[in-house]
Order: C-alpha cells, then structure tokens, then sequence
C-alpha cells in the first residue's frame, strides 16, 4: 500500500501541502485560523440567546425568588446566598466543597444570565 493515496490536510490561499509551507507561513496560517476563531467565539458571545421561560424560572428557583423579581433583587438574592455557600463557611471535606462551589457557579449563572435579560428588555 502506499501512503499518497491519502492526501494531507490543505491550508490557506492556493492551498499548498504543510510540507510545502515554510515554517513562516505555517506558523501565520495557524495564527489567522486562531484569530478567526476567536473572532467567531467573541461574535457569539455578544449575541448571546435570549432566556426560554423555562430556563429563566430555574434561575429565578436557584436564587430563591419569585418570577417577577427585578434586577435588584436578583442581584440582592445572589449576593445573599453566595454569602451563605461561601466554601469557607462549609466543612472541611473535599467533596462537599466541590458541591458548594458547583452551586456557586450555577448561582453566577443565574445571576448573570438573569441580568442581561434585563438588559436587553
């Protein structure tokens, strides 16, 4: 068998074999597919999609408030819980504080997710 039956991945302009790129071109083809991809990620974070009702009701349920709570509240409620589940407030075993900073962070989530719905009414 032989190995050129299977042709390498193509890059760029002209779309020249790797082996062919020298190691300038190489290391600039790889720079723009990372700047293209960062680009792209930035892009979407910027259109973040709007909350479904479900989603929305579970994080005003993970911080502990009614559905027609307003920003302040929301903000006033994480800030109480994160008080509340601070890792250094729980015991000392490993395990319940991985559970305790996962809450955490679905307790930022909520919050921040709940905020920039209210920003973009």
């Amino acid at each position: 068998m032989t190995d050129d039956l299977e042709e390498p991945p193509r890059f760029g302009a002209g779309h020249k074999r790797a082996a062919e790129l020298s190691d300038a071109e190489l290391r600039a083809e790889v720079e723009l597919r990372r700047l293209r991809e960062a680009a792209t990620a930035e892009r979407d974070a910027v259109h973040e999609p709007i909350l479904s009702s479900q989603r929305r009701a579970q994080y005003f349920a993970n911080l502990e408030l009614a559905a027609n709570a307003g920003p302040d509240e929301v903000a006033a409620a994480h800030d109480r819980l994160a008080a509340r589940y601070t890792p250094g407030r729980q015991a000392s075993d490993a395990q319940q504080r991985d559970a305790t900073e996962q809450l955490l962070r679905s307790l930022g989530e909520a919050r921040d997710a709940l905020l920039a719905h209210f920003r973009r009414r």
